[in-house]
């Protein structure tokens, strides 16, 4: 799964004075980079899916009679790391504060425009779908959904879902470019821009919200390496989208082991991660790797650095207890085996010692965990970040 990176609050004095972009007063330190712009999926929405018409927000909301799925996230600390202010989501950046960076993330979606399209949306207490147990009160309720996935899958998974796919996302950041380029002029914006770090974090719903839902047929018209090949093809159309709009340096993120999130782990009785899961994770890294080349190679100035993501999983699973981590298989906060069946709710009491647990809810990892990957990510070799680190990378 897709981690949020870069989650601490060291200061490192490696940046630039005087741009326009990134020239207002930051997060304590000089600045590495002008700004940083965040593009993803819930592991990085730090805001816009509030408004849309979505239970996949970053927010708790008091709608108790719905079944939520809810993010509970961090307000990209990931920029102080860099020198900058916390990065605002497009939804409610406006004026100034766009000079430091936008988050364009928005939860359940992914490269591809129909991923997400059916999420949460299923009312509990007037549930008007075929075979549901209107006699059965709220938390009787939740509890017959928690006893099968399929069950969970049918009432949980339909409906229109609000959400921001990658190539929106795009159009979302060029609306920003041509505003920040209508203040300060196209030449300063595009000597700043080449500068500074886009993050983007994509390919997870694709897989857990698309490829393997029973509502979609995406499963049954191609394999896991023609998928990874659909994917990758369609992502690097919209990173070169994004270099042709004046960007030169990337960090991606490649796929963790999803099938070891409580999500999945909820869905067989041995409590054993999915292998036929994470074997879609391996084709789709396998692309991405090749194509940062490819593209290191063809795009000129361009900068592009990949996240081994699952092999720090890998690590964290094997190696749990060294780094300080005493439970691997549940959430912190959800409802069923695993505390994986049903996302955290609203006002659910997580557990006391959430810095013990590596998945916080059923589908993302706790701050700790997102605090040692971020370590490796800034400062590791190139077994874990390739072909760079992004200390590496802000210095160029």
């Amino acid at each position: 799964m897709l981690l949020l990176l870069l989650l601490m609050n060291d200061k490192v004095a490696l940046g630039q004075d005087g741009d326009p972009v990134g020239s207002t007063q930051g997060g304590g330190g000089r600045e590495m980079v002008p700004a940083l712009f965040i593009f993803g999926d819930s592991l990085i929405d730090n805001g816009n899916n509030n408004n849309l018409p979505s239970f996949a927000k970053q927010i708790i909301t008091p709608m108790m009679i719905y079944i939520f799925i809810i993010f509970f996230l961090f307000q990209n600390p990931e920029a102080e790391l860099l020198g900058l202010p916390l990065i605002p989501a497009y939804s409610e950046a406006s004026g100034a504060q766009v000079l430091h960076g936008v988050n364009y993330a928005s939860a359940t979606t992914g490269i591809l425009d129909i991923t997400g399209r059916n999420f949460v949306r299923t009312h509990i207490s007037n549930s008007n779908e075929p075979g549901f147990p209107f006699d059965l009160n709220f938390n009787e309720r939740i509890l017959y959904l928690t006893r099968d996935p399929i069950i969970s899958t049918k009432f949980l998974l339909h409906g229109q879902v609000g959400r921001v796919p990658f190539d929106q996302q795009i159009r979302n950041f060029q609306n920003t470019l041509d505003q920040v380029t209508d203040n300060l002029g196209a030449s300063d914006v595009s000597n700043a821009i080449a500068r500074c770090i886009f993050f983007v974090g994509m390919g997870s719903n694709d897989n857990l919200n698309n490829y393997l839902r029973p509502n979609y047929n995406t499963k049954n018209q191609y394999n896991a390496q023609q998928y990874a090949d659909l994917l990758v093809s369609e992502y690097s159309r919209q990173l070169t989208t994004l270099y042709n709009l004046g960007e030169r340096k990337f960090v991606l993120a490649g796929l963790g082991r999803m099938g070891c999130i409580p999500s999945i782990l909820a869905q067989n009785q041995m409590d054993r991660c999915s292998e036929e899961v994470n074997q879609l994770v391996m084709p789709f890294n396998a692309n991405v790797k090749t194509m940062i080349n490819n593209l290191n190679a063809n795009l000129p100035g361009a900068r592009f650095t990949f996240i081994d993501i699952a092999r720090m999983f890998e690590d964290l699973l094997t190696n749990y207890r060294s780094y300080g981590f005493s439970v691997i298989d549940r959430g912190c906060c959800g409802i069923g085996r695993n505390g994986g069946q049903i996302t955290c709710l609203p006002f659910q009491t997580p557990c006391a010692n959430r810095e013990q647990y590596v998945f916080w809810d059923a589908f993302h990892p706790t701050e700790a965990v997102n605090i040692m990957f971020g370590r490796k990510a800034l400062y590791g070799d190139q077994s874990v970040v390739y072909p760079m680190n992004i200390q590496q990378l802000t210095s160029l």
